[in-house]
């Protein structure tokens, strides 16, 4: 409410009832992708529960049909391109956009008031917004998403395996997502084929849970080619008989039987705009530990430690890399420790329990009503200023050339990753960051379909990348051949090598 209805709504506040609140919905259409529309029916449910609602629509010349206490933009770009404010708060969802659409953001954040909002479901893009605001900015909200718990919940690891030809005694772990080259499912095959070796007579298998999709267009070198690349690889590492898969149009009850199987849920994302991840959170709802990249939404979600392990991430010039050698060490740990997996179990379960729909709608209720209440017409109309764009870091061109290049990313990307600078030491271990392949005398290529970057190579080079085909420490490479620290730091800086601080 404005001006007098400050007292009305403190009052409803007390009973838990907002309907004193008229909230217009803006941009609630339905998504093509998955995760966004269930994150639209979550806001939709909550707000028309719990508020007087009306849909706003807007005119060709970008005016607004109804004013409400509110307006809540879901998605799309009538709120942002309104030819005057309203005269109400505007409550924008962001989601992956201060990753995917920096420039459209920058274009039209200026225009927003510090009685405005922006919701957000990591604390990553608190830091990248915050970095870009000089002052008057916006308010800011982290808004967890809500896991099902009447659905994702402990079941009988014995009856699961059961329904799905597993034997009890199996090791599995499992992958659940899009099927992209940024969703790094070719990394978990990798981790499974070691975890294979490592726990041998042990029998492992996998469970793979989604949908390939080919024209996805952010860093589109390799995606259309993916399915092909997939079924290659699963031949290649003799996973054919290894491997359970299932759709991504699994219902939820199936979904979860299969969380409930694993003995270790993996997520290695490399997709830039991972803001959340309800898949991790689900696995753990159902007490899976989880074993994910330290990136973006994961860093909140996943205790490292506690309820799983998150792989150290980082930026490099040719893209993200993470820290897969100590990924096999927790992994192989947490596998032969029945201890260690039931403790991290139930901390999974007692850590879910915090993203359940009610709380996760009070944290919306209680945003959208800050912002009606902050707002007050008598305040003078003060726009947002914005810090200048930073720079794009100088970089070699490793990766395929595309419309809109890695580079373009990568600063932003810096708030996302876990590590926000790579200094080894003589005591880090480095080793390759994937199997390269050898295109010539003078040039490598990685053999990743996410970062497929081509590198010029002298002899020394190929000598160390001889070398780090397994972790090795820094001092050894050192006294093994005729280098140095700087050399070693720039090339993990290229991303050709990655390092761990781990012990062997």
């Amino acid at each position: 409410m404005k001006g007098a209805g400050g007292t009305a709504v403190s009052t409803c506040l007390k009973n838990n009832n907002y309907f004193t609140m008229k909230i217009g919905l803006l941009e609630f259409n339905e998504s093509i992708w998955p995760s966004l529309e269930r994150t639209r029916a979550f806001y939709l449910d909550t707000i028309t529960k719990r508020f007087d609602t009306c849909a706003v629509t807007t005119s060709n010349n970008g005016e607004i049909n109804v004013t409400p206490d509110a307006i809540v933009n879901f998605m799309g770009n009538a709120g942002w391109e309104l030819t005057t404010h309203p005269d109400c708060p505007l409550i924008f969802g962001i989601h992956g956009g201060t990753i995917l659409n920096q420039a459209f953001l920058r274009t039209h954040l200026g225009k927003l008031r510090p009685s405005d909002m922006l919701i957000v479901n990591c604390q990553s893009d608190i830091d990248i917004l915050n970095s870009m605001f000089a002052d008057n900015a916006p308010t800011l909200c982290h808004l967890p998403l809500p896991v099902d718990d009447t659905c994702f919940r402990p079941m009988s690891k014995q009856q699961v395996r059961k329904q799905l030809g597993l034997q009890e005694d199996d090791v599995v772990v499992g992958f659940v997502s899009r099927l992209l080259p940024q969703k790094n499912l070719h990394r978990y095959l990798d981790l499974l084929v070691q975890l294979k070796k490592q726990l041998f007579p042990r029998k492992v298998k996998g469970i793979v849970i989604g949908k390939y999709w080919i024209d996805y267009p952010v860093l589109d070198y390799q995606t259309g080619n993916y399915p092909n690349y997939i079924q290659q690889l699963i031949e290649k590492l003799g996973l054919k008989n290894d491997l359970l898969y299932f759709p991504a149009n699994l219902s939820n009850d199936d979904l979860a039987t299969c969380y409930n199987a694993m003995d270790l849920f993996i997520h290695p994302t490399n997709s830039i705009d991972e803001n959340f991840g309800y898949a991790p959170v689900e696995a753990m709802a159902c007490g899976t530990p989880v074993l994910g990249a330290a990136y973006g939404g994961l860093k909140d979600t996943v205790i490292s430690g506690t309820t799983g392990f998150l792989m150290p991430t980082w930026v490099t010039d040719a893209g993200i890399r993470m820290d897969t050698f100590a990924a096999m060490q927790f992994a192989t740990g947490l596998l032969t420790d029945k201890a260690l997996k039931e403790s991290m179990s139930a901390a999974a379960l007692r850590h879910a329990a915090g993203y359940s729909r009610e709380t996760c709608a009070d944290i919306l209720c209680t945003a959208i009503t800050k912002a009606v209440e902050g707002y007050n017409e008598d305040v003078p109309a003060i726009n947002a200023s914005l810090l200048p764009v930073p720079a794009i870091s100088s970089q070699e061109e490793y990766l395929p050339e595309i419309d809109i290049p890695w580079k373009y990313y990568k600063e932003q990307v810096r708030y996302y990753v876990s590590n926000a600078d790579n200094k080894p030491d003589e005591e880090t271990l480095v080793y390759t960051s994937v199997p390269v392949v050898q295109l010539s005398a003078d040039r490598v290529q990685l053999d990743d379909p996410a970062w497929p970057a081509v590198y010029p190579t002298d002899a020394l080079t190929q000598t160390i990348i001889s070398y780090c085909q397994t972790p090795i420490k820094i001092k050894t490479l050192l006294d093994s051949c005729d280098t140095d620290l700087p050399r070693i730091t720039v090339l993990i800086n290229a991303g050709l090598l990655s390092y761990s601080h781990e012990k062997v």
